[in-house]
């Protein structure tokens, strides 16, 4: 058991380094509404990197956008939580310890250890079990299974999927994907978590990225990964990501004053500069009028929008 104890004490501090909790956190957002969630499976779009010209410098900018809000608006990712100081631990912590007690193929009743408040968890596996060797995947089903968190009656329905490649070795890689798993009792309101997090190495935690689908305004799946957003959606957002879009590719963009709250889930204020590996480059301003404007640059050519 020792081993699966280093991943849940690593996957704790490592995972909650996202919110405001003990192990540390940087700010995050805040604000209502935004693009909706993907549907947790993998991005299938395009990754390769974009090349950026006047066909699609403005698709890019207004995509990413939105993106920025799927990853720091409060109906989106577990970055939100930040600003509300909300320690969400004892999901990661229960979601761990459903993985530990499913030992067998087959779906394992984990409700009296994983909900002590009541509702259901089953959590199914495939792989050697605990104490062998070699890849474990689990997959944990929520139904209103309520965990008691000293004042805080936390309520979670969905799915969560784990995989640790190699379950005997803390240092081989592990990942969770929360899929449209709704955590409700934070005290304003219900949260969706729809996010993978993963590691090459668990002990690591230099080597987690977290990432997340979302389908935008014009009802294509986009990604954004590796953020680093903080702010909120009336003092702005700032920071950094790599956004993928489904159809032109993968930029990495840099956000800076970003507003929301007068142009449905795209910014009515501040700029996006993007860029690609290739050397081609955009940016972006949004408008309180929902209007935008920028400029694109493929290395040997340029031009505005």
């Amino acid at each position: 058991m020792k081993s699966t104890d280093q991943f849940l004490q690593l996957f704790i501090c490592a995972a909650s380094s996202l919110f405001i909790v003990a192990c540390g956190g940087s700010g995050g957002g805040g604000g209502d509404g935004g693009p909706s969630n993907g549907s947790g499976t993998s991005f299938t779009g395009n990754t390769a990197p974009a090349q950026i010209d006047e066909s699609n410098a403005q698709s890019i900018g207004e995509t990413s956008g939105e993106a920025v809000r799927q990853a720091a608006g409060t109906s989106s990712l577990p970055t939100a939580i930040d600003v509300q100081e909300v320690d969400l631990e004892p999901v990661h912590r229960s979601a761990i310890d459903a993985a530990r007690l499913s030992t067998l193929p087959t779906g394992v009743d984990v409700s009296d250890a994983v909900c002590p408040g009541g509702g259901s968890a089953t959590s199914t596996s495939s792989g050697p079990g605990l104490n062998g060797s070699g890849r474990l995947d689990t997959t944990i089903v929520y139904t209103d299974c309520v965990l008691n968190t000293g004042s805080n009656r936390l309520t979670i329905n969905g799915t969560v999927l784990s995989s640790f490649s190699d379950i005997s070795n803390p240092d081989s890689a592990f990942s969770i994907s929360y899929q449209n798993v709704t955590v409700s009792g934070l005290g304003f309101g219900s949260q969706t978590l729809n996010y993978t997090f993963s590691c090459t190495n668990a002990s690591a935690s230099s080597t987690c990225t977290q990432s997340s689908t979302f389908v935008s305004s014009s009802g294509s799946t986009h990604q954004i990964s590796d953020y680093s957003i903080s702010g909120n959606t009336s003092s702005g957002f700032n920071g950094t990501a790599s956004f993928s879009h489904a159809t032109y590719g993968t930029v990495s963009i840099s956000v800076s004053g970003l507003t929301y709250g007068s142009c449905g889930s795209s910014p009515d204020g501040g700029t996006i500069a993007f860029t690609s590996s290739n050397g081609s480059s955009g940016s972006i301003t949004f408008s309180s009028n929902c209007t935008v404007s920028g400029t694109w640059n493929t290395g040997s050519a340029s031009g505005s929008f």
